[in-house]
């Protein structure tokens, strides 16, 4: 097996990696958007509150990112 080829066979490991990545950030933006829809969100400060907002933008800007990059491996 050349070294470039991942243990799945099919795809290098860094392609491997990058949907790893992929899906490890969209769960943790899923576990975060809940936490938003809930309680303890609401009482947070808002300064708390606007921040979070930014860091699942973010998130979802990186998945898109990601998702760009994944598609071109085909």
């Amino acid at each position: 097996m050349s070294p470039a080829i991942g243990a799945h066979g099919e795809k290098p490991d860094w392609q491997v990696r990058v949907i790893e990545e992929r899906a490890q950030l969209y769960e943790r933006r899923e576990r975060l958007r809940t936490f938003i829809g809930g309680v303890e969100y609401a009482k947070m400060h808002e300064i708390d509150r606007e921040l979070l907002l930014e860091q699942r933008r973010i998130m979802s800007e990186l998945i898109d990112v990601l998702d760009q990059r994944i598609a071109r491996f085909n």
